[in-house]
Formats: structure tokens, sequence, C-alpha cells
């Protein structure tokens, strides 16, 4: 599968095409929507660059335990690499529209390699909009819906045993505040968030499982 389009890039390519290129960037990246404007940061994976520096081709590298099966890019590692494009984009003040997409098997080492274009409808309406509202739902206080995109998602969110997605009897809880009887909450995180929110009081579980934690019980 190709990974370039046209000559172009093969030809101001600091390196050749099929050769590792260790450059990175940090993509800083502002975006107008119906919530605001919305701050995009991250740093991305190795980039094949021009004799300047300005970027030709990002790629973005995940890995799998299989990609046996692995016919097409999973569209939230699409969705990362269109806010790395549109965000070099902008710093460097360029059109920036290839990006490569690589899985490598953690069982086999096997590679499957995937040329990613801009599609200016996907970075509006599937990412820009996905960020909004999920800004949105953080300006209000409020959770996101319990419904992920892709049940994985949940072992990742810290908000998941509020929402009813785990065996705890919670549901719809709202963000703030410690949950009662649920004493799982890492000790540094219970004094960080004691320091930035001074209004809140530890519930009884949180008081016998941390006793020197500097706060008053509910």
């Amino acid at each position: 599968m190709s990974v370039c389009s046209g000559s172009t890039a093969r030809d101001r390519a600091v390196v050749p095409v099929n050769r590792y290129n260790n450059h990175y960037e940090w993509v800083d990246l502002s975006v107008d929507t119906d919530e605001g404007p919305l701050r995009i940061k991250g740093a991305t994976d190795p980039i094949i660059v021009d004799e300047d520096a300005v970027p030709l081709l990002p790629t973005e590298i995940k890995t799998k335990s299989d990609i046996e099966t692995l016919t097409s890019p999973n569209r939230h590692h699409r969705a990362q690499l269109h806010a790395y494009m549109a965000g070099l984009s902008e710093k460097f003040d360029i059109d920036l529209i290839d990006g490569v997409l690589l899985y490598a098997s953690r069982k086999s080492l096997d590679v499957k390699v995937f040329h990613v274009t801009f599609d200016k409808e996907f970075w509006r309406d599937i990412v820009v909009e996905w960020a909004s509202d999920h800004t949105r739902y953080r300006l209000g206080g409020n959770l996101p819906p319990a419904s992920p995109e892709y049940d994985w998602e949940c072992g990742f969110c810290d908000y998941r045993e509020r929402c009813g997605r785990t065996d705890n009897p919670y549901e719809d809880t709202g963000p703030r505040g410690f949950l009662p009887l649920y004493d799982e909450y890492p000790k540094e995180t219970v004094r960080e968030y004691l320091d930035a929110h001074p209004e809140v009081k530890l519930t009884q579980t949180l008081a016998r499982t941390y006793p020197d934690s500097p706060s008053s019980v509910e």
C-alpha cells in the first residue's frame, strides 16, 4: 500500500522513504466551534521532513496484539492523525494532506501501513464535533453519556466508577467529590484533589483508608 502521494514528498525528503526519520513536532492547534475555541495539543510520532525540517509526511505508530485481520485503520487513530495534520498545517503554513498509520503486532512484530488522506468532512463532522461535545460536557460540569464508541475506552476513563459502567452501585453521578464507600482512589490523587478543591471533604471510607490526609470528614 502506498504511503506517499505522488513524487513530491519522495523528492524533497531528507531521508529515503524506506528509512526511519526521528523527527517530532509539538502541535498546539486552536479550532473555532460553537462552544468557543478549542485547544488541541499533542506530540507527533516521527515525521518525514524536507531539508528545512518542514513536515512532508507525519506518521502515527500503534501496536496491537494481532494485526492479521486488520484491513483498515481504526477511526479514532485516523482522528488523531487528522489532528496532527491540521496542527502541522497551521504551524508551518502548509497544506498537509497525507499521513501514515503504521500498525505493529506485539506478537509477530509484523507491520501494516495505511495511507491516510486528510478528509475535511471527517475532520469537521467527526473529530471537531466530538471534541466540541465533550467540551460542552466539561464546561457544564456534566459527565458525557456512558456510551463510548469502543468498550475499552471505559478502562481509561477517570469517571468510569460514576456512570454505571462498572460493578459499583453508582450511575449518573456528577464529576465532583469522592464516591461514598469507594476506597480505590490513589493516595496522591486524593491529596491533589483536596489541594485543588478545599471545599471537598473526605468520605468516612477514605478517612479510614488514608488517616493522615489533611481534611475533615463528611
